[in-house]
């Protein structure tokens, strides 16, 4: 991804990349992320993986995802909330040790506990993405 993001401020929110759809990945585990990003594509969506808070918030809130899944340290609960709400045509699964609050909840974030376990987070992603 290495259009600057200065060129989103003239774009309009673009459709989805596949006819299933397009995810965003951001996770801080490298291991979580590259399971996530092969089941994504063997779901037919087509996926995006950014590396900070500030660029998955932008590409969030100006592409169409479909799916937007982050994690890591407790620092992503916030950035799930407010991508949740910059995006709301968007779902957004949060993978975390810790336990979701009742505001991100309330937002509509569903949570994935870690450690990653292959077959629930294929089940999940079926689930979300059918």
């Amino acid at each position: 991804m290495d259009r600057p993001l200065d060129a989103f401020s003239a774009m309009p929110a673009a459709g989805p990349l596949s006819e299933h759809g397009a995810a965003l990945v951001y996770l801080g585990d490298d291991r979580a992320a590259l399971q996530s990003v092969l089941m994504l594509q063997e779901f037919g969506l087509t996926v995006d993986v950014v590396n900070d808070a500030s660029s998955a918030l932008t590409w969030a809130t100006h592409a169409h995802y479909s799916l937007l899944i982050c994690g890591g340290d407790f620092s992503h609960h916030l950035f799930a909330y407010r991508a949740r709400l910059a995006a709301p045509q968007t779902q957004v699964l949060l993978m975390s040790r810790f336990p979701a609050r009742a505001s991100l909840r309330e937002a509509g974030v569903e949570l994935f506990p870690l450690p990653l376990q292959v077959n629930a987070l294929a089940s999940k992603l079926a689930a979300i993405v059918g």
